[in-house]
Order: structure tokens, then sequence, then C-alpha cells
């Protein structure tokens, strides 16, 4: 998996549409990752809630330098929790 991944520092799942609950899966997933330095959700439909479960998991991880959640239908309240 790419929680456990030691070798792995850039990954791409644009293009997807997984939805909210992705937000919350790869939230958890980045708050216990130490070695992805970039990763990209774009077109993904995280939405407002998605999002900002993924952003509570990136107050955790302190080596993700380049992080691309656009095109995710987040409002600008939602921007806000980002």
């Amino acid at each position: 998996s790419i929680a456990s991944s030691t070798s792995l520092t850039r990954v791409d799942f644009s293009y997807n549409h997984f939805g909210e609950e992705a937000g919350k899966a790869f939230g958890a997933m980045l708050a216990d990752n130490s070695v992805l330095l970039e990763f990209s959700l774009r077109w993904n439909g995280l939405g407002n809630n998605g999002s900002a479960a993924l952003c509570e998991g990136l107050k955790r991880n302190h080596l993700l330098n380049r992080i691309d959640i656009s095109w995710n239908g987040i409002s600008d309240d939602g921007a806000k929790m980002v």
C-alpha cells in the first residue's frame, strides 16, 4: 500500500472521480506516510468535506511538498477549511 511504501515519492490519482470518501482515506494515509513528496488528486470530486478530511491528515505530514487538489468541486467556504 502507499501508506507503507518506503520508496514511492510521487503519486498521481487524477481523473478517477473517487468522491468525498476518498478524502478521508487519503487523509489517513498521508498522516502516516513519511516518504511521499508529491501527490495529485485533481478531478476526483472530493468536495468540501473530502478536502477538509484530506487536510486533517496533512497536518501530521511534514514531508509532502506538493499536493494538487484542483477541480474537486471545492467552494469558497471549502477553500477556507483547506
